[in-house]
């Protein structure tokens, strides 16, 4: 949608543009479970839901003390006896005292995913101004990368680097602001990736907006061109990309979503344009 108009020496022109992404599965066939007292578990289930929907276990912060871990469900397949204060506390949501599969339920990703753009042209007395904003909203992305969750995993029989999220890990300092397990040196896939099930510690939201480009620019005066000039068009520019950005997750660029990979560059360019 666009519409441009002017007052007096005044132009203005603005476009806008917003699209929305809804897959949904209308049927797959699963299987049918039920928990212990013959109730149908259906959290799980992909029917109805989006074609981006990320299943996985529900987190409930991180075990306190040695007694908790004793009263409380664990994964399917780990010793109690290896779990330690810190470590990640699972939420058994079909209560049938263990934590697996079948505990797995939407922990994102299930809106429609919507990206939209605007685009303002401004125009008065040879000033120019034009700017681009671009964002997205109900966006979910699931971050399992070991290197950049846990830090100091096992590289060359020795252990590699960490990075600053590593500053949020529990401690018994740090027990009720910590937003991610204890620090374990070499890995801990009960915390990372209990039996390879996703968990909503690693969702995050994509969401963002974005100053693009700008770029303001003045065109010389005619009058003045022609008497000093000969008539050439002289527009002088100044311009910058990737200038603001607002995002729900500022671990990562937004548009890139991946430590590994190098971000987006905030950039400054000018110069004249000459036209005979």
């Amino acid at each position: 949608m666009a519409y441009q108009n002017r007052i007096g020496d005044f132009k203005y022109a603005l476009a806008v543009n917003w699209t929305q992404e809804d897959v949904r599965i209308d049927y797959m066939d699963e299987q049918e479970i039920r928990d212990a007292q013959g109730n149908l578990v259906d959290a799980y289930r992909r029917t109805g839901k989006s074609g981006g929907a990320i299943f996985g276990l529900k987190t409930d912060g991180f075990f306190s003390s040695r007694e908790e871990i004793d009263r409380s469900p664990v994964v399917s397949g780990y010793d109690r006896k290896n779990l330690v204060p810190g470590d990640v506390k699972y939420v058994d949501l079909n209560g049938d005292g263990v934590i697996d599969q079948y505990d797995q339920t939407l922990i994102g990703g299930n809106k429609p995913f919507s990206y939209f753009g605007f685009d303002i042209n401004l125009e008065y007395h040879g000033w120019e101004l034009s700017a681009l904003i671009q964002g997205v909203y109900n966006r979910d992305f699931y971050y399992g990368d070991a290197t950049y969750n846990a830090g100091f995993q096992g590289v060359d029989q020795g252990f590699g680097q960490a990075y600053e999220n590593v500053l949020n890990r529990w401690t018994p300092e740090t027990a009720l602001t910590a937003t991610l397990p204890r620090l374990t040196a070499g890995g801990n896939s009960y915390n990372l990736n209990p039996a390879y099930l996703a968990t909503d510690m690693w969702v995050r939201s994509g969401n963002y907006i974005r100053l693009k480009n700008v770029q303001l620019a003045y065109t010389l005066p005619e009058k003045f061109t022609k008497a000093f000039l000969g008539g050439v068009k002289v527009k002088v520019f100044v311009a910058g990309q990737n200038l603001l950005t607002r995002a729900a997750c500022s671990e990562f660029d937004p548009e890139v979503v991946d430590f590994r990979s190098y971000p987006q560059t905030r950039g400054f360019n000018m110069g004249i344009n000459v036209k005979f």
